[in-house]
């Protein structure tokens, strides 16, 4: 899929510069504590005066990082001025890289092959970390590791064994390998960038259509726009289905859904979970996606925290737990005096108007999806019209539902083979045991056996 403009490119372009930044500050975190056990592990071996060095080195170079990540994050720089801001991610990289290669020749005891596999083992780490941090611009990554692996490889091809030699070889087929892994990752990452922008350009579309509707249109004027509209539901639709195709993680299609309901109905927030049951048989809500709304630091820590697994909604007496109970969907345009709401935490956004929405495939309920505070208000009409998203947010619960349940059978394939292996090696070597066991008294049987074909009068024990 190609990038449909120069501006969609500039656009992109920032928000991959942005997640570098973003990600600074655990990745100087990490770098530090690296630093520290490297640095206490070899104090015995390296000098004093290289740790000093390379210590202050290390220092300013992460100073710098945490200076520029403030400074970036205080400027909140627009895609067109990201520029000088990626020039700098370009170079405090590269110095990074350039820092930690020369760990390896300041640290790296030629005579201790413990301490140069320990050093070997942090650089590795250190490499591997970058991968999955920088991969949204593979560039980048390359700027920090090539320094890193070249002067490690130069290391050890300095100390010269054969054992060396094939070390610096499997250092560079470690830099094939992760460039190979970040280039993989940024495709996927741009991908998915590529059709958040489609959508969110068709649901701008879609919004202003919604106002023409609204306006002085002749009935036939006003079909057309209606008939256009589900178009770009199903376009919207056909992309979160790609991302499935493409074998996207759970959350990021979900949280694309999310964006298409509440483009679609001009809402706030809102969340989209599966359907289980808990071992009594109480039915609860797992999200896949919900809307940052975090009012505090602790809501937000929460939040973060649970990204990744998804939050639990329990509460019964609840909007949602109305949909949750009775399977059908739930309209509620002023919550405030309905009985049902179970209220909303101190700081939360208002809830002034609510849709929870029962997902089925046939008969079977497997998920729902919540949205809040539409300035109109949601009705039967609205309800219709989000069909084909409706429709397709079961089928994708459902198919992810499959994709798990074929993940942990072969999970469970691959451990049985290994314990058939692993019984089966037992086996052997029972059997092999066995062998030998009875193979020593059995040579005894037989030699007395000999004795007494060859010569049958003369007794076994001498009277």
């Amino acid at each position: 899929m190609t990038l449909p403009s120069e501006d969609t490119r500039v656009v992109v372009n920032a928000h991959l510069i942005r997640l570098l930044y973003n990600g600074t500050l655990a990745t100087v975190c990490v770098h530090a504590i690296n630093a520290v056990i490297l640095n206490l592990m070899l104090s015995g071996y390296a000098s004093g005066q290289h740790m000093v060095l390379w210590g202050a080195a290390f220092t300013c170079v992460m100073a710098l990082r945490i200076s520029l990540h403030l400074t970036f994050a205080h400027a909140d720089p627009t895609p067109d001025h990201m520029r000088p801001w990626a020039l700098w991610m370009y170079a405090t990289s590269f110095l990074t890289g350039l820092v930690w290669g020369a760990a390896a020749w300041l640290y790296m005891p030629a005579d201790s092959v413990e301490h140069q596999l320990f050093t070997t083992l942090i650089l590795i780490v250190i490499a591997a970390g970058a991968a999955s941090k920088l991969y949204p611009i593979v560039s980048v990554f390359m700027v920090f590791v090539t320094p890193l692996i070249v002067l490690m490889m130069s290391r050890f091809l300095m100390i010269g064994s054969p054992l060396h030699f094939a070390v610096a070889a499997s250092a560079f087929v470690l830099l094939a390998f992760l460039t190979y892994f970040a280039m993989r990752h940024r495709d996927e990452l741009l991908k998915s960038l590529e059709l958040r922008m489609e959508n969110k350009t068709l649901l701008e579309r879609l919004a202003r259509e919604n106002r023409e509707v609204l306006s002085e249109h002749s009935d036939s004027q006003k079909i057309e726009i209606l008939l256009r509209q589900k178009t770009a539901v199903l376009d919207a639709v056909s992309n979160v289905r790609s991302l499935f195709i493409a074998d996207q993680a759970q959350n990021n299609i979900f949280e694309q859904m999310m964006e298409i309901l509440l483009g679609l109905t001009a809402s706030e927030y809102g969340f989209i979970g599966e359907v289980l049951h808990d071992e009594n048989g109480d039915v609860y809500l797992k999200t896949f996606a919900i809307t940052d709304i975090s009012w505090d630091e602790k809501t937000r820590r929460l939040n973060e925290g649970r990204q990744g697994e998804g939050m639990e909604f329990r509460t019964l007496n609840s909007l949602y737990g109305v949909v949750l109970k009775s399977g059908e969907p739930l309209i509620v345009n002023d919550p405030g005096p309905d009985f049902r709401r179970a209220g909303v935490p101190q700081g939360h956004p208002e809830l002034n108007a609510f849709l929870g929405v029962p997902l089925y495939l046939g008969n079977q309920f497997i998920g729902m999806f919540g949205i809040a505070n539409r300035a109109q208000g949601y009705d039967d009409e609205l309800l219709s019209a989000l069909e084909p998203v409706i429709t397709a947010s079961a089928h994708m619960i459902e198919a992810l539902k499959s994709r798990h349940e074929r993940q942990d059978a072969q999970s469970q394939l691959a451990q049985a083979k290994e314990s058939a292996e692993k019984a089966n090696m037992a086996k052997t070597e029972f059997l092999s045991s066995m062998s030998h066991e009875l193979r020593t008294p059995m040579n005894a049987v037989l030699g007395f056996a000999q004795l007494l074909q060859l010569h049958p009068q003369i007794p076994l024990h001498p009277k």
